[in-house]
């Protein structure tokens, strides 16, 4: 499964997001929020920043495992924004 999610917090040091993911988000329940790997080749700079819409999969399909795979474009302007 692969969904779409926005980075709140970022830890350079550890390679991972705190990522809410509005997907599993119904109405009544707070935002769902996990800490997420980063997905990328060694000795790359990822260039992820806090409200980016990222694509996150899942490792061996388990919700507890979240890993970022992807940035989504979403223009010139919202990324000057």
């Amino acid at each position: 499964m692969v969904v779409k999610g926005i980075i709140k917090s970022i830890d350079v040091q550890g390679n991972t997001c705190v990522v809410r993911m509005p997907y599993f988000e119904t109405a009544g329940n707070d935002e769902i929020i996990a800490t997420a790997t980063v997905s990328n080749s060694p000795g790359s700079y990822n260039g992820y920043k806090v409200n980016d819409v990222v694509w996150v999969a899942f490792e061996n399909d388990q919700l507890e495992c979240p890993v970022i795979i992807g940035k989504l474009y979403l223009g010139i302007e919202a990324e000057r924004a």
